[in-house]
């Protein structure tokens, strides 16, 4: 049995899934490049972009409280 190459960023994005994440908040940047590359092949997770990192998370924190599902 051969399993394909896939990188950390697909792989931390497939285990995400599995735990129903289905938004990212965040702060594009050039740390984050292979995680966008990820992103942006992947339907199931969408991204998306905030001015600030409380911003962000005070986001997650209400999609959890108020919309049932996990936000990062």
């Amino acid at each position: 049995m051969t399993q394909g190459k896939i990188t950390a960023s697909a792989a931390m994005l497939n285990v995400l899934k599995t735990w129903g994440v289905d938004t990212i908040y965040g702060i594009p940047s050039g740390t984050l490049s292979s995680l966008m590359d990820a992103l942006a092949e992947d339907k199931d997770i969408r991204f998306l972009q905030v001015r600030h990192e409380e911003t962000g998370a005070l986001a997650a924190v209400m999609q959890a409280k108020f919309g049932g599902s996990i936000g990062v």
